[in-house]
């Protein structure tokens, strides 16, 4: 079976890519662009671990409606992004002659994030059925950040190789060149609980 990665650049989706990479499964991923404060950084880090782990990346762009952190406010709900991120990564797939399209999804995500639910990627699968498109899965669903995080240290991946900030601040490091987490988002919450 051929595998697509929707890879955000963030922790959950490396965890993904990084585990089929480890097991020898066919993989190619895919990033998905749009215009929010960390754009940049997700693909920077996106873009690195593929070249560190040998995988294609296919690179791509969404417009969501401006909303959320789109906006520049404290909400990370970007309206129907993953709707798009999937319908994107499903026409790449069937182009590709890909089965299986996998996403980042987490326990914790399915609290906020109404497309992060399993009723949404029910719902999405029924959809891709009826036009005889490749699946979705969502091997993180029911996992929790901290086991997330501790499986991504056993498959090699480092905090650094991955970004988890929605509002990073300019910097002239060399290791993450022009961003540093801002800490106060809650995706820098999370983070720091793990």
């Amino acid at each position: 079976m051929n595998n697509l990665v929707c890879l955000s650049g963030g922790l959950d989706s490396a965890v993904i890519l990084a585990d089929l990479v480890a097991r020898n499964i066919s993989v190619t991923a895919i990033h998905c662009y749009y215009s929010h404060p960390a754009s940049t950084a997700e693909d920077w880090h996106a873009s690195r671990l593929c070249k560190r782990l040998g995988v294609d990346l296919i690179k791509t762009e969404i417009r969501p409606p401006k909303s959320g952190i789109m906006t520049g406010g404290a909400d990370p709900v970007v309206t129907h992004r993953n709707v798009l991120i999937l319908a994107a990564a499903c026409a790449e797939a069937t182009a590709r002659n890909i089965d299986q399209v996998l996403i980042g999804a987490t326990a914790e995500d399915n609290e906020l994030f109404a497309d992060c639910r399993a009723e949404f990627f029910a719902a999405f699968n029924a959809m891709q059925r009826s036009i005889g498109g490749p699946q979705v899965a969502a091997p993180l669903l029911h996992s929790k950040k901290s086991d997330i995080h501790s499986i991504a240290l056993e498959l090699g991946i480092e905090p650094n190789d991955t970004w988890s900030c929605y509002n990073p601040l300019a910097s002239h490091n060399r290791v993450r060149p022009g961003w540093l987490p801002c800490k106060n988002c809650l995706s820098c919450a999370v983070r720091g609980e793990l």
